[in-house]
């Protein structure tokens, strides 16, 4: 719990830096699939009383609860939610509240949990970058899509080959309908099996998520984890952030940085580290 109480602070600390954050009443997200037989998790909490309605549509799922203020609801969803093959797919999670909530999705196994906090349609954008890791393992990444409006037309630029057999570093355009969800796996090992630097466009609001299956972080060390994350649209980019190590972590930290313009200079603590 430790671990994820770090990441949501973090992220939260990203986006109120830049004028959007993770408060809202209205959520499209989705579970990129995890290994084995993980179970996906709603954590929800609320500043104010709040109900809350979760459907999704592509199960003929729906569940309404209240969340009391400044106390935080579980709601497990149905195992049909995870998303595992290429292509389209109606697997998108609608959430929404009478008054703003703040939404996490755990996906959860033993020994291979992780989480992501959901942003908020209000804060979701046109254009991504998406990140994973090198597929150092064998399980596949996963660069994962939401539409919130029907006719979404989706530009999707892949930097690695993928099992939608979509052209590698060429605009392939998908159309997709409110809560439909497109996912691509990478078919590749190594470092041509990670989807980062991948360019994901739409003409309407979109959710975008990476994640991979089970991958070694870092390369080598035993015992795989499934990890994901919700993508920032460019137009929430900084260029200036804090990150804090995890309180038992003595073996430091691995970072991964992006640059979205070439001649970009990355500097930690002061120190020039890469320049992209």
């Amino acid at each position: 719990m430790k671990k994820l109480i770090s990441l949501f602070v973090g992220l939260f600390m990203m986006f109120t830096s830049y004028g959007q954050d993770s408060y809202g009443t209205d959520f499209w997200i989705a579970v990129p699939g995890a290994h084995s037989s993980p179970v996906a998790e709603l954590y929800i909490t609320a500043q104010a009383a709040s109900t809350v309605t979760v459907t999704i549509p592509g199960l003929a799922y729906t569940n309404t609860f209240a969340v009391a203020a400044n106390t935080l609801s579980t709601l497990i969803l149905p195992s049909g939610v995870q998303i595992s093959s290429s292509g389209a797919s109606n697997r998108g999670i609608h959430v929404t509240a009478t008054t703003d909530v703040t939404v996490y999705l755990m996906n959860q196994e033993q020994a291979t949990t992780d989480a992501y906090m959901a942003l908020p349609v209000d804060a979701l954008g046109l254009e991504y970058y998406v990140m994973t890791y090198m597929q150092n393992i064998g399980y596949p990444g996963r660069l994962t899509i939401v539409a919130t409006e029907n006719n979404t037309t989706v530009t999707i630029n892949p930097k690695i080959a993928n099992s939608a057999f979509l052209p590698i570093g060429v605009n392939s355009t998908v159309t997709l309908n409110e809560g439909q969800t497109y996912q691509l796996n990478s078919t590749t090992n190594g470092a041509s099996g990670d989807f980062t630097g991948s360019v994901v466009s739409a003409d309407k609001p979109i959710a975008v998520f990476g994640a991979v299956q089970c991958v070694n972080i870092p390369t080598g060390v035993y015992a795989c984890d499934y990890i994901v994350e919700q993508m920032p649209p460019t137009s929430a980019w900084g260029n200036s952030f804090i990150a804090t190590s995890l309180a038992t972590r003595t073996g430091g930290d691995i970072f991964k940085f992006l640059a979205k313009d070439n001649s970009t200079a990355v500097y930690v603590n002061g120190g020039l580290v890469a320049t992209l």
